[in-house]
């Protein structure tokens, strides 16, 4: 699904990379990882999911959904 605007698609790729850093940073937390480590998971939790999402949902690893 492509969003009617590109402020509305770019909104929803900055919260969706916000998410995914955000999980990121909970998994080294709870791994006991110190700060940089932290920092480290999130930069790349939230980056692997900007860079991998829309080449993945552009049906080169799976079919977009309906």
């Amino acid at each position: 699904m492509v969003a009617p605007s590109a402020d509305l698609q770019l909104a929803l790729d900055v919260i969706g990379v916000f998410v995914f850093a955000l999980s990121g940073a909970l998994v080294g937390v709870r791994r006991g990882l110190d700060m940089v480590g932290v920092v480290v998971l999130a930069g790349v939790a939230g980056l692997a999911v900007f860079s991998v999402g829309p080449s993945c949902c552009a049906g080169s690893c799976m079919p977009c959904p309906p």
